[in-house]
């Protein structure tokens, strides 16, 4: 039976919406699933992912211009869809595979963007087309050929175009759930990538019949044999790695020191030293917060938004009184990174409740006030998530702090002017009567604190451990931040923290290279 010519046989009938669902599922799962493939190497910014959705965008209009003349001029039966169905496979499993020696000399490329945002965009952008662009370019010709097989099998274009696009939308929806919520976390995007070329190969090689199909399989079995072979080198400094339904989550070691990293290492998100208190880090500047509140209370009961791996919280303990009892609840809205922190951050031997749970969402139950609310969320490395920097937000803060209590929040900036960090102080500015800024460290990072009380920054200032000297200097050169109402409030309806970041971070690139 040659079901190539005999376009109204029930296997057929079968085929084709099993190759819609497939295909519309494939072109979603690939997109999921290349945002990983990029984000060890470029992050997972604005920049990374305008990048890739321009790239599969342009690549399905292009592919859906060929395929209809593809379609006009392709002889009927479906040996032509098989054959687009795996060559599209063949591409993946090749871009995969070259995928990371393309990532290791980009870099070098762009060495003349500083490593910037500039250089983020494209470079992104140059790995998306070379690794992603041709598969799914190959997948965006198949439906038009899948809607003329189907045309006249039903001889009804109309009812041929609505089932069309019915499946392969149901298959995008799971396309786009099944790696991001199962596979990539389970397994990973190396097998993840395999399976979804391992679906499509099965696919077409069902309707290739006689030579091609043997060319085609032989293909196939080389190139998944280089993909299994070639393996992962790991750098040493890397002890482990793990991918969550958020982040690629990273461990580095130098001696006994770790790192806490996310994507692509553009940011340090937790350090443990086990052998010395400071950091040299801006945690080392939360250990002025206990300072700046009264004295005379009994019990200060803190929280933290955005837990990681407990650096903020162990120089917090720096200067705790040691007369009471810690009461501290660190939360963290990705279990991964709470899994991470237990294994190498040592978390459970702090003195902390942790809750699994989204920082906005947990103050919004939550029925017991604070006297200390820590805000260190950042999304992606780069973003700190924009429902946590709103006016709405900061009077939810408000509401949970007891009287004469502080929130303390760290903001990445490259200067004192940045349009991001006077945003953000002057919308808790619009909340809290009394908002201080001071600098953290030589990095971007600034303490942004805020009260319903006056703070003796001058007291705390004194009171700071011996070793604490840079971190005195810096409370002592604290700025009040007064709300202004000509200036931006950020809102639950309009917070651009991400557009605010690519700009803050392309001035900044631009500026270094000025002076180059």
């Amino acid at each position: 039976m040659n079901l190539n010519k005999n376009t109204s046989h029930p296997i057929i009938r079968f085929y084709l919406p099993t190759a819609a669902f497939v295909v519309g599922g494939s072109v979603m799962a690939v997109e999921m699933t290349a945002s990983r493939v990029l984000a060890p190497h470029f992050g997972a910014s604005f920049f990374v992912w305008t990048a890739l959705i321009v790239t599969v965008l342009l690549s399905m209009s292009l592919g859906y211009w060929f395929g209809g003349r593809f379609a006009t001029q392709a002889v009927s039966g479906l040996k032509p869809l098989g054959l687009l169905l795996c060559s599209s496979a063949i591409l993946l499993l090749i871009g995969l595979w070259g995928s990371r020696d393309l990532a290791g000399s980009l870099p070098a490329l762009l060495s003349n963007f500083g490593g910037a945002a500039a250089a983020l965009f494209l470079g992104s952008l140059v790995m998306s087309v070379a690794v992603f662009a041709l598969p799914v370019f190959i997948l965006a010709m198949s439906s038009p050929l899948m809607m003329k097989l189907w045309s006249a099998e039903m001889s009804d274009v109309g009812g041929a175009a609505g089932r069309y696009f019915a499946v392969s939308t149901g298959g995008s929806v799971i396309g786009t759930l099944l790696p991001s919520l199962v596979l990539v976390p389970q397994f990973g995007v190396r097998i993840t990538m395999m399976s979804i070329a391992g679906v499509l190969a099965i696919l077409g090689l069902l309707v290739i019949r006689g030579k091609m199909r043997a060319v085609s399989l032989a293909i196939l079995i080389v190139v998944f044999f280089a993909l299994l072979i070639q393996g992962y080198d790991r750098p040493e400094r890397v002890v482990y790695e793990k991918e969550s339904p958020y982040q690629l989550i990273r461990v580095e070691e130098y001696g006994s020191d770790r790192y806490l990293i996310f994507n692509d290492g553009s940011g340090t998100q937790s350090v443990w030293f086990p052998t010395r208190q400071r950091t040299d880090m801006y945690y080392d500047h939360l250990a002025a917060v206990p300072l700046l509140l009264n004295e005379t209370d009994q019990h200060w009961r803190t929280a933290v938004l955005g837990l990681a791996g407990g650096s903020l919280i162990r120089q917090y303990l720096t200067t705790y009184p040691k007369d009471l009892t810690p009461d501290i609840v660190g939360v963290e809205v990705d279990p991964s990174v709470i899994d991470t922190a237990r294994r190498f951050f040592a978390i459970d031997e702090l003195p902390i409740q942790i809750v699994n749970e989204d920082g906005r969402t947990f103050l919004a139950r939550t029925q017991d006030p604070f006297d200390v609310i820590i805000i260190d969320a950042y999304s992606t490395q780069l973003y700190i998530p924009p429902h946590m920097v709103t006016e709405e937000f900061f009077s939810s803060v408000r509401d949970n702090l007891t009287v004469g209590g502080l929130t303390a929040m760290n903001v990445n900036a490259p200067q004192e002017d940045s349009a991001l960090l006077q945003a953000i102080t002057n919308t808790a500015a619009s909340v809290f009567p009394f908002v201080y800024m001071t600098k953290a460290g030589s990095t971007w990072n600034w303490l942004v604190v805020a009260s319903d009380q006056p703070l003796d920054y001058l007291s705390a200032a004194s009171r700071l451990p011996e070793n604490y000297g840079d971190v005195a200097e810096s409370l002592l050169a604290v700025r009040r931040i007064m709300f202004d109402s000509g200036q931006q409030v950020l809102t639950d309806d309009r917070a651009p923290i991400e557009l605010m970041t690519d700009k803050m971070i392309i001035a900044d690139a631009l500026r270094y290279m000025g002076e180059r």
